[in-house]
């Protein structure tokens, strides 16, 4: 019975990160006027550069600053060279 309990609660966390996911994708692709189906990506490149800094440094906060910059640097530079006008 406590493994159910555990397994719904897993559930709709998992679920919940997939409404906000899909939220902030919706919004972002909604404000841009641009169809870039690259944000996933990015979602997901952030994601891996976030989980390596933090376990090889031990720190969360560290890896969160990681990822949140260098997307961003990504973000421009993809910005910059193809989408800009």
């Amino acid at each position: 019975m406590n493994f159910i309990i555990i397994q719904i609660f897993n559930s709709l966390t998992f679920g919940m990160l997939l409404f906000l996911l899909a939220t902030g994708l919706t919004l972002t692709l909604g404000l841009m006027n641009v169809a870039n189906l690259a944000h996933g990506s990015y979602y997901l490149l952030g994601g891996y550069i976030g989980f390596t800094v933090a376990h090889y440094t031990g720190n969360f906060f560290l890896g969160f600053l990681a990822s949140l910059f260098s997307i961003w640097i990504v973000g421009m530079l993809v910005y910059r060279g193809l989408l800009q006008q």
